[in-house]
């Protein structure tokens, strides 16, 4: 965004309200969703306003927010006297009223050993503290897209656009790519797998990030302009021509 700091109400509502629209014109719409953000997407009037779109959520809280938030009288119970719950199962969670409504408020053991943050904080509409549980970890993705767009692959912040119509064009254009570099990472991994490496923590991960593969193998491809354009128009479309090598690219250029 072209100010400092971060998102306010307005800047999310209006985000959704986007998101919605170009959803209708799809014929498709919010229900059946699930938002996943993280601790900075919180507030009772942000959750309701979700709830009026039909988007269920899970968000994480920080831990002082469980007192922060709620809204009922008379005493509350510390969170340190839910550790051996949590120790002992894993995952526990309380129902939490903010106004009207009642969410679910879980609590789990970090998957990552951290001193500082030994349990981790969600809440959500939905009901089931397993399925909040598993949803809000699928979020680790969006990290490692992050990572990739901003400095492990494409560097975006050194990019410093001052207009946010120029902002809005990178970043479609980095969607397309970064799609793009996962999708042909996974072709091939499928025809050649890449090979498994161990490191310190004993646990073993591919040796290569499928978009670290996908990425070396576009760049490749788009060393010129018609080149990418042609993939767009072929490649996504019409792939059986494109990996037969039969598509003509001098009679494409032609013809664009």
């Amino acid at each position: 965004m072209n100010k400092g700091g971060g998102s306010n109400l307005n800047d999310r509502k209006s985000l959704i309200e986007g998101l919605c629209s170009l959803l209708k014109k799809a014929g498709l719409s919010f229900e059946g969703s699930i938002l996943l953000a993280d601790r900075e997407f919180i507030g009772q009037d942000w959750f309701e306003y979700l709830l009026s779109k039909k988007l269920s959520f899970v968000i994480r809280l920080r831990e002082k927010l469980y007192f922060d938030l709620q809204t009922h009288t008379g005493k509350k119970t510390s969170l340190k006297s839910f550790s051996k719950l949590i120790e002992k199962y894993g995952i526990y969670s309380i129902p939490m009223s903010l106004g009207a409504i009642t969410y679910t408020f879980v609590m789990i053991k970090n998957p990552k050993y951290n001193p500082k943050e030994p349990y981790l904080y969600f809440i959500s509409d939905l009901k089931d503290a397993k399925v909040i549980a598993n949803h809000y970890l699928k979020r680790w993705k969006i990290e490692c897209c992050f990572k990739h767009l901003k400095t492990n692959g494409f560097n975006i912040e050194d990019i410093n656009f001052e207009y946010d119509q120029k902002t809005e064009l990178m970043m479609a254009v980095l969607a397309v790519l970064y799609t793009t570099a996962i999708v042909e990472g996974l072709l091939s991994h499928q025809q050649k797998p890449i090979p498994i490496k161990k490191y310190k923590n004993n646990k073993n991960y591919l040796g290569e990030s499928v978009f670290r593969r996908g990425l070396s193998i576009i760049l490749c491809i788009f060393n010129k302009l018609f080149k990418l354009i042609a993939y767009l128009q072929y490649a996504l479309i019409q792939p059986k021509i494109w990996k037969s090598n039969q598509f003509d690219l001098v009679n494409f250029v032609k013809n664009v």
